[in-house]
């Protein structure tokens, strides 16, 4: 400790009188030589400046170029925005690109379970037919043997042949929905029983109301008194 305050002593003995070339930086940093470690040379580095005269910089020119540098920050908050904007602005319409798809998906699904649904009622379900006689056609003759649960039709025709030997013969295919399957045959049997049981009971289904009458112009020889005298 001694020797240190003796040399410590000496330099400021020695650079008492001495004026300092470089200028003294303002705000002070303590590492003089920048080394991370404040040893020796940085309190030598100190104790040469004791004496000089320090001019802190006009804070004006501080504020100023802290203004600046905010400036600066907000343009590049600006410019993150607008990317991130845009960003969302196609992430939106990708995601709207996917819902539609979605929905295509679903639609082409329902499609798919409604031919799948379609052909496996089509070839479980019996086969119904419909009997046309021979040419002296009299539509009493023609025999219909069509039921709910008909998986296809066969139209049986013998123009000109015997009853034992159909010279034509086609199948129809029904439709899945609407004719005899599903929900629309369970709406169809529920209507039949309960136009029944109104029947029964006495009431009349209802009538639609009628059309609003037409009110056709008079005309002028209609009227006695605009009559041609």
């Amino acid at each position: 400790m001694k020797h240190l305050m003796t040399l410590m002593a000496l330099v400021v003995a020695v650079t008492a009188g001495a004026q300092t070339e470089d200028p003294i930086v303002f705000p002070f940093n303590p590492d003089a030589n920048y080394d991370g470690i404040l040893g020796v040379d940085d309190l030598l580095a100190m104790l040469s400046g004791f004496g000089e005269e320090v001019a802190l910089p006009d804070y004006t020119e501080w504020a100023t170029g802290a203004i600046f540098n905010l400036l600066d920050f907000q343009a590049e908050l600006e410019a993150s925005q607008d990317s991130l904007f845009d960003a969302w602005l196609e992430l939106s319409l990708a995601q709207s690109n996917i819902d539609a798809s979605i929905d295509s998906l679903a639609s082409v699904e329902d499609s798919l379970q409604m031919v799948t649904d379609f052909n496996t009622f089509i070839s479980t379900a019996s086969r119904c037919y419909i009997s046309i006689p021979d040419y002296n056609y009299v539509s009493s003759h023609v025999h219909f043997d069509i039921t709910h649960d008909c998986g296809s039709v066969e139209v049986r025709t013998d123009y000109g042949q015997n009853w034992s030997a159909a010279s034509t013969r086609a199948h129809i295919r029904l439709p899945q929905q609407g004719l005899f399957v599903g929900d629309a045959r369970r709406r169809d049997a529920r209507a039949q029983i309960d136009e029944g049981q109104r029947r029964r009971r006495g009431h009349r289904p209802r009538r639609p109301p009628p059309p609003p009458e037409r009110h056709h112009p008079r005309r002028p020889d209609a009227d006695p008194g605009t009559r041609a005298r």
